[in-house]
């Protein structure tokens, strides 16, 4: 048992001064197995902490393992088990140590580990008009674009809206079955078309809403908000992929000037970020903006430094089209149409891959039959974009 004086002794703890008492004080023990592991912009780091609850501090140098938690640059601080770091130069290598630090300050030996940064090329799988799919056609295609992620390196997949085509309970319980296969797995983004609405566009999303309601899709990786407040009209969501943030706005069919000015307010407040838009109807099968496109167009896409993609389906005029328009930046921006609901089993339930490659500064798309498994390689659905600026805005 302790005395008196021994207790008064160890009161002095708060001021760091316990090696007064003559007491002699065990050291923290240090993190162990610290892994940096090389992602798509990212280096993820993962440790064990001896104390549970114990803060963790993580720091990095490009050029050694800082010997201190007051080196190099701040990485992490917390009691978690691991940390995404964003990675800041294609090929660089970075040096990580790991220290647990108690509340007076005290820090343990480091652990350390390097991991190199690497920008990957990265994809996004573009579903046009599915209104007039089955569910074998819905199975078929929700199977192989799962089955992309790792192979394609997805970070998004995006639907240009008409998810239903009459607004039926029934439409609807197979298009949530099939497209909530999604959660947990990959990030994705719904566009609501004409056909998703009671009465065939009038404006009533009673239905998507129920179905996929903002309570739930706000868990989604990456979800940033969405108009109007608690409902998923309009959404937006991040993501960082070869080596640039992103933000993808998916916008309700013929916006309105409020979801206009919203998503107007969205972009203002990502400066940095590239941004894709994707809804329902824009550009028309013949390669000019159609009413709502041209709305969009000025109240919105041609205003921003980032806006880099649109995506659209809609029209049946035609399966296939594109644009590049100059913002008023100086930026150009990829407009693409697509829908195949008027061929032959919906272009065979037909996927789109568009594939960007920041360093190559390349855009590519293929056209993909999910029931077929065949590529669909007319030029109007399979083409390169080149020299392409897709890197990270300062």
């Amino acid at each position: 048992m302790r005395t008196v004086a021994a207790r008064a002794c160890l009161s002095l703890l708060c001021l760091g001064l316990l090696w007064a008492c003559g007491e002699e004080v065990d050291p923290l023990a240090p993190v162990t197995g610290l892994a940096a592991v090389s992602g798509d912009s990212v280096i993820r780091l993962a440790w064990t902490a001896p104390v549970a609850g114990l803060k963790v501090v993580v720091r990095r140098s490009p050029t050694a393992p800082p010997a201190g938690p007051g080196q190099g640059d701040a990485v992490y601080s917390g009691v978690a088990g691991g940390h995404a770091d964003p990675c800041l130069k294609h090929g660089a290598t970075y040096h990580y140590a790991a220290f647990m630090v108690d509340d007076q300050g005290r820090a343990s030996a480091p652990a350390a580990a390097s991991g190199k940064c690497t920008f990957l090329p990265f994809s996004l799988l573009v579903m046009p008009d599915s209104q007039y799919y089955n569910a074998w056609m819905w199975k078929t295609a929700m199977t192989w674009i799962l089955a992309q992620q790792k192979p394609l390196n997805v970070a998004m997949m995006l639907h240009e809206g008409d998810i239903t085509h009459n607004d039926t309970a029934a439409e609807w319980k197979t298009a949530t079955e099939s497209l909530t296969l999604m959660d947990g797995k990959l990030p994705y983004a719904l566009a609501v078309g004409n056909h998703d609405m009671a009465k065939n566009g009038g404006g009533d999303t009673t239905n998507f809403n129920k179905h996929f309601p903002a309570e739930r899709m706000s868990k989604l990786p990456g979800f940033g908000g969405s108009y109007p407040a608690g409902k998923m009209d309009s959404s937006y969501y991040t993501f960082r992929a070869g080596g640039a943030d992103w933000l993808v706005l998916a916008l309700v069919y013929d916006p309105g000037d409020a979801v206009l000015a919203w998503a107007h307010g969205v972009v203002a407040k990502h400066p940095t970020r590239r941004i894709i838009v994707v809804t329902h109807a824009y550009l028309l099968p013949s390669g000019s903006r159609g009413a709502p496109g041209k709305k969009i167009w000025d109240k919105l896409v041609r205003k921003h430094r980032g806006m880099t993609l649109v995506f659209n389906g809609h029209y049946i005029a035609g399966t296939g089209a594109r644009l590049v328009s100059t913002g008023d930046k100086g930026n150009k921006v990829y407009q693409l149409f697509a829908n195949y609901q008027n061929t032959s089993l919906s272009g065979w339930a037909a996927q789109r891959i568009v594939r960007l490659d920041p360093l190559a500064r390349q855009l590519s798309v293929k056209t993909y039959g999910t029931l077929n498994s065949k590529y669909i390689t007319v030029e109007a659905h399979q083409f390169t974009y080149k020299d392409v600026d897709l890197g990270e805005l300062p």
